[in-house]
């Protein structure tokens, strides 16, 4: 990013985000002295990815699901019901309506 300016993202590449290091500061008293500490890194967590079939039968809180790489309507089913809200699922990108009008698996 030129300038350095988070807010102007003309530059980058349409689906680039920018992860900009952060640095937080905090005192630690030990005793007899007060340590001052300043750490500086990515603000980053964890993540993890589940397959359909890892899924089914468990309860999550929230989902981002790819609905592209589905291979059945069972399939769509089990990542579109893992959580008990429609607000608490995310489709990370667009996919064919075609998916969601295919027969079931089994069926002629």
């Amino acid at each position: 990013m030129r300038g350095g300016n988070v807010n102007d993202r003309r530059d980058l590449d349409r689906g680039v985000v920018p992860v900009l290091p952060v640095t937080n500061s905090f005192r630690y008293p030990t005793g007899e002295k007060i340590i001052n500490i300043r750490c500086t890194q990515l603000p980053i967590v964890p993540g993890w990815a589940f397959t359909d079939f890892k899924v089914q039968g468990s309860f999550l809180d929230r989902v981002i699901v790819d609905l592209t790489w589905a291979r059945s309507l069972q399939s769509i089913y089990v990542m579109l019901s893992r959580t008990p809200k429609l607000s608490h699922v995310a489709i990370l990108r667009w996919f064919s309506s075609r998916t969601l009008n295919s027969d079931l698996q089994g069926d002629a």
